[in-house]
């Protein structure tokens, strides 16, 4: 009788930490399930974000240099140099094959 009640006991526990380490793997995948969502949500607001950015960049106009065949941000201090100017966007710039500035436009 007490070894059956010895072996039902040790059954017992061995039942309750399975069931304890199955609750436990639940709630990890739970915080880890939050966790990815919360970094997700995180990375598509900095995209947005970006995105605005560079709908923003596009109306920036850039002052280009017939002479030397260089563009440069308006603010440039070479542009108060530039005695032929040209005004553009980014895209104009490049189809005519003028390259940036190493001063405001370095990467």
């Amino acid at each position: 009788m007490i070894y059956e009640l010895i072996i039902f006991d040790v059954f017992l526990v061995i039942a309750l930490l399975v069931l304890v380490l199955i609750l436990v793997k639940k709630s990890r995948k739970n915080r880890y399930s939050q966790e990815v969502k919360d970094l997700e949500k995180r990375l598509n607001d900095a995209i947005e974000e970006n995105k605005e950015d560079l709908d923003k960049s596009e109306d920036i106009k850039y002052v280009g240099s017939p002479k030397n065949r260089k563009y440069h941000l308006s603010d440039c201090r070479f542009v108060e140099l530039l005695k032929e100017k040209e005004i553009g966007t980014l895209e104009e710039f490049k189809k005519k094959k003028y390259s940036p500035c190493g001063t405001c436009l370095k990467k």
